[in-house]
This record gives C-alpha cells, structure tokens and sequence, in this order.
C-alpha cells in the first residue's frame, strides 16, 4: 500500500457523507471527473472496494464504513495539529522560562505569568527561583 493521501481521504470522506458525486463536487469545489478519479485512486491504494452503485446513488460497502470511522477520528488529530500550528504561528503556544530572584518572583513575574496565561493559555510557563551561589 501507498502512503495514503490526506486529499484522497477528503474526497472519500465527503463522498460517504453526500452519497454522491455530484454533491461532493460541489461541496470540494472540484469536478466531478477529479472526484471519481480520487475515488478510483484511494480504491487503488488502500486495495478496497469501496461503494457500489444503487439507483444512480453510491452505496458504502461495509470497507467503507469502516475506513470512514478511522478517516474520521484521523481528521480530528489533523484539525488539532492545524490549531496547533496556527497558536504557534500567532505567538499563543510555545514555551517561555523565566529566571528571577524569589522577591520577583511572588510580584511582578506573578502578576506578568496570570496576564500571559490569560491572553495565551496554551503557552507552558516555568519560572526558575534558583539563587545564585554568594
């Protein structure tokens, strides 16, 4: 089996939900043409029949059902890495360390880390009170 394609799985995804071609074109904004061809490809890859055709509608098989439960839960991990990759990219995740003297420590960099955490919840905090060696 070929590395599966996030695409191909789209495409196979919204197909499943719609039970048509036509709509899953329209949803994807493509082409009928490059939605059968998806499906013929992810049919191809993953060596699995993956709809048969009833009244002009697209029937799952049971192959189906199955992968699109796993599509599924893969697409959430996929949504959350995005997420996660946005709050990266705009500053709200990331890691800061602070090393202070333990007076700042229980004042001002108190009062800085709630203000952070308030504005970007996902960033991990530490704050290092080490003292010095005299």
């Amino acid at each position: 089996m070929r590395r599966l394609n996030l695409r191909l799985l789209e495409v196979f995804r919204v197909v499943f939900e719609t039970r048509s071609v036509t709509a899953a074109s329209m949803r994807l904004g493509v082409t009928q043409p490059a939605v059968s061809k998806a499906l013929v490809e992810l049919e191809q890859d993953v060596g699995l029949l993956l709809f048969g055709r009833e009244r002009r509608r697209l029937v799952p098989t049971e192959d189906a059902t199955r992968l699109y439960d796993e599509a599924t839960r893969l697409f959430k991990h996929v949504t959350a890495f995005e997420d996660r990759v946005k709050e990266f990219r705009y500053g709200q995740a990331g890691e800061v360390s602070i090393a202070v003297i333990p007076t700042l420590a229980t004042s001002v960099v108190v009062q800085a880390a709630v203000a952070l955490q308030l504005k970007a919840p996902h960033v991990k905090l530490r704050v290092e009170t080490d003292r010095a060696p005299r």
